[in-house]
Parts: C-alpha cells; structure tokens; sequence
C-alpha cells in the first residue's frame, strides 16, 4: 500500500517523500531561520537607510561617486541581503499582507514608494530641487516603514505615540 505523501515532519515523512537532499542537508526549524534572518534584517536596514542617506546627501552637494557602479552595485548588494532576510521572515511567521498582518502590506507599499521615489532622488529627478523634494519623501517613507514595523501596526508612528 502506498502512503500519501504531504506535509510531513521529518521524521514522520514516508519513504516516497524522502529525497537525497533530505539527507545531504539539515532541515532548519523556524526559530534556527528567524534567530538567523532576524538580527541580518535588521543590519540590513540599518546598513540600507546609512547606505541612501549618504548617497542621496551626496548626490545633493554635486557629488559624481553616488552614481558610480562600485556604489550602485553595493547598494543593490545590500538591498538583496535585506530582502533575502524579508522573505525569509515573512515564511517562517507565515505573515499574510492580506489578511490579519495589514501592518506588513502597508510596509510593502511603503517600500515601493521608497524604492520610487528613491529612484528620483538618486539620478531620475532633473531638477536639484526636485532631487531634494524627493531624497525628503524617500526618507519619510523609509521613516515609516520603520514605524510600522515597530508597531505591528498600518499607523506606524502614530500608533506607538497614541499608546505611549
């Protein structure tokens, strides 16, 4: 008689879903991938956000190395660790941004934003003063991704302000 194969544990699983990776590799657990993914997330914001404020301050004062390929390539070196780590939690506490964890769909949309209008800032804005307008936006928007992850909560700032 064959056993269905499905969502088994590891241990549970029957030969049919066993593999040769099964073996080769140790499964992680959550906790094993969110006490990784966690604190690199974190590093990774921090190192983000100094990374474009620095290279939009930069760009602002007439600066030409923002935009050199050692600089663009380290940012978006920076920027797949972040979001490596992003999906990496957003799996292991299976968040759904539809549902129950609105906080995270508004983070989502913030980061488009950023990511937008970070992108006038840094070189698609003709104008240095629409540059500044928009490196001021960018930093608003990450400000809030910031709140919102703290919070847990689509009101961010507001909404640890109100509780404090």
């Amino acid at each position: 008689m064959l056993q269905a194969c499905g969502p088994f544990r590891r241990s549970e699983r029957p030969a049919c879903a066993r593999t040769t990776i099964d073996h080769a590799l140790p499964m992680f657990s959550a906790a094993a991938v969110y006490l990784i993914a966690r604190p690199v997330h974190l590093t990774a914001v921090g190192l983000s956000l100094l990374f474009f404020l620095v290279r939009g301050s930069a760009v602002l004062a007439g600066a030409s190395w923002p935009l050199a390929r050692w600089a663009r390539r380290t940012s978006v070196l920076i920027d797949s660790v972040l979001l490596l780590a992003g999906v990496s939690l957003w799996a292991v506490l299976t968040l759904n941004p539809l549902g129950p964890d609105y906080w995270l769909g508004t983070k989502l949309v913030l980061l488009l934003a950023y990511i937008g209008i970070g992108s006038l800032a840094l070189r698609r804005a003709r104008s240095p003063r629409t540059r500044a307008v928009a490196f001021a936006l960018a930093l608003v928007c990450a400000a809030a991704m910031v709140g919102v992850a703290l919070a847990h909560h689509p009101a961010g700032w507001w909404f640890i302000w109100r509780r404090a």
